[in-house]
């Protein structure tokens, strides 16, 4: 056997460092993730918590990894660091970070979805403060409490900013309410979506059974009494926007702009997709389904065992802008299976537009992944966004949530006509 020479070893060491070590860089999407974050905080008004962010993301305590569909971060040890002393450590969900911040694009410069990633920085970062966090209401409270805490204060800061638009001179006018509209809008989505969050929280545990809440049923949250106050706000800056000055004088014109028409929601209501098979197949196998806007239930017998699912919602606003950004988030929770993997439950969010009053319906916003869980698995959900499309007279838009409930779907449908 030849001998390799020990400066020929060190040799071909030396080289190969350089290639081993730009495999540990991390991605630089990481970074761009962890600045934007940062600045929608201190955008918010959050200074501090946008500096902790970045020194504990250069630090290693904040890191990005995977993490299942549904989850955006999750904070604490793993089991086995419970009993040290060493630090909780923040993750983020890898591939929805980049997908929503790092590769994100917007005409306007403006990402709505950063408002929500402050959100969980701001919710997750109480679990960091806390020892051996767990999914308990004695941990889970105080980081909702805080949840609804931000949502008030930065909606404070969007009213602030509102007022100040009113005495600026054009075009930073126009870019500020511009802005404004696109934050206060998801920040009204984010209260919606948390406040029915709480509800679930509050109503059972899915995934073992366990029927303690998660949070303390006793406190308000506030998030149904600040969603009012954050639609109220969008009113009032569309409203201004409306009335936007005409370039170069600063002054407002005599009637609002012309041409500018918006989706108004004309009906909404839930059905099932192929009505003829539902009374065979609930006599075959127990099926029932019920639905209202944000939620439906439903179940079935497989074989022996009972599958029983709830798909949940946040309800799209009843007036829609074009152009404007909306993001539906949709999840399918256990709420009594009786086995595990027993049966299947999941769904999704579609977007139709029809031109002319006798003409087709054409898919804007299909095709999208869906989501789903099995009997006593944890819940999952995924985040659906889409840019409202133009509106014109004669023309009806639907959005849809589209529920996949074994052989027989069912659907909650909110129609939209053109004002």
């Amino acid at each position: 056997m030849a001998r390799v020479s020990p400066t020929l070893l060190s040799l071909a060491l030396l080289c190969a460092l350089p290639s081993l070590a730009a495999a540990d860089q991390p991605d630089p999407r990481e970074r761009t993730c962890i600045d934007r974050i940062a600045g929608m905080l201190v955008r918010v008004g959050e200074d501090k918590l946008a500096s902790r962010l970045k020194r504990d993301f250069s630090k290693g305590r904040v890191q990005f990894g995977k993490l299942d569909p549904g989850e955006t971060a999750a904070a604490g040890k793993d089991f086995l660091d419970r009993l040290t002393r060493k630090p909780n450590v923040m993750t983020l969900n890898r591939e929805k970070a980049f997908q929503q911040v790092a590769d994100y694009r917007s005409a306007s410069g403006v990402n709505p979805l950063l408002l929500g990633w402050a959100a969980t920085i701001a919710h997750e970062y109480v679990h960091m403060d806390q020892v051996n966090p767990t999914e308990t209401a004695k941990h889970e409270t105080p980081a909702w409490l805080e949840s609804a805490d931000a949502m008030r204060r930065w909606l404070g800061v969007f009213h602030r900013d509102f007022e100040r638009a009113r005495g600026m001179k054009e075009p930073e006018r126009s870019r500020l309410l511009a802005e404004l509209e696109t934050y206060v809008g998801e920040l009204s989505l984010l209260c919606g979506a948390m406040a029915a969050d709480v509800r679930k929280l509050i109503e059972h545990r899915n995934a073992l059974g366990v029927r303690s809440p998660k949070v303390d049923p006793s406190k308000n949250y506030g998030f149904a009494q600040t969603k009012p106050h954050a639609d109220n706000l969008l009113r009032n800056i569309r409203a201004l926007r409306r009335t936007t000055a005409k370039p170069g004088t600063g002054q407002p014109p005599a009637t609002p702009a012309k041409g500018r028409f918006v989706w108004r929601r004309q009906s909404a209501g839930y059905a099932m997709i192929y009505p003829d098979a539902v009374a065979k197949y609930k006599a075959e196998n127990g099926f029932f389904s019920t639905g209202a806007e944000g939620i439906v239930q439903f179940g079935y017998r497989v074989g022996n065992e009972q599958a029983k699912f709830a798909l949940t919602w946040n309800p799209v606003p009843d007036t829609l802008t074009p152009g404007q950004s909306i993001r539906m988030t949709v999840k399918v929770s256990d709420i009594g299976c009786t086995a595990e993997n027993v049966g299947a439950g999941g769904g999704g969010c579609e977007v139709w537009i029809q031109r002319s009053p006798d003409g087709p319906w054409e898919g804007w916003f299909i095709n999208q992944p869906g989501v789903e869980t099995k009997g006593r698995q944890a819940p999952q959900s995924r985040d659906y966004v889409f840019a409202v499309p133009e509106a014109k007279p004669g023309m009806r838009l639907i959005v849809k949530t589209t529920v996949f409930d074994t052989l027989i779907g069912s659907e909650f449908v909110v129609v939209y006509g053109c004002e």
